[in-house]
């Protein structure tokens, strides 16, 4: 099948088989074609497409259990304002924080893998929307799974 994606600054922020399925029609415009392998985050560099590097996660026995304003703490004053703004567009990022939002949501637990697979999604969002260097988004990750420095 076709393969369409949605590049910012040399990354695919938005990948979709069928653009027009899932996104508005103004940034369907802004989707072009490339190679079926092609996901959100990798990187076009003379070309040619690379994947990202995998995520780094802290070596720790147990990951921390925080409270939500904690995690919000945990992310830099850019790194919030650029988040707010990415909840408009990047479906992701907009679930994740809709969660985190949730009056009913008392604790995140660092260990899940849900809650993982969201950091490094809204990092490499972040390193798309020029916040974070890319090569300071694994320890961004890292950091940010390892909790509040106690």
């Amino acid at each position: 099948m076709a393969n369409f994606a949605r590049i910012i600054n040399n990354v695919a922020v938005d990948v979709s088989e069928k653009p027009a399925s899932y996104f508005h029609a103004t940034l369907v415009k802004e989707f072009v074609a490339v190679p079926a392998q092609v996901r959100a985050g990798w990187q076009i560099i003379d070309g040619t497409w690379s994947a990202p590097l995998e995520a780094v996660v802290p070596k720790v026995t147990s990951f921390p259990t925080i409270g939500p304003n904690e995690f919000y703490f945990l992310w830099s004053m850019a790194e919030q304002v650029a988040i707010d703004k990415l909840r408009e567009t990047d479906a992701g990022i907009k679930l994740f924080m809709r969660r985190l939002d949730d009056p009913r949501t008392l604790e995140i637990v660092l260990g899940d893998p849900t809650v993982q697979a969201a950091v490094h999604h809204t990092v490499t969002q972040l390193v798309a929307a020029e916040v974070i260097d890319a090569a300071d988004a694994e320890a961004r990750v890292a950091a940010i799974l390892a909790g509040p420095v106690r």
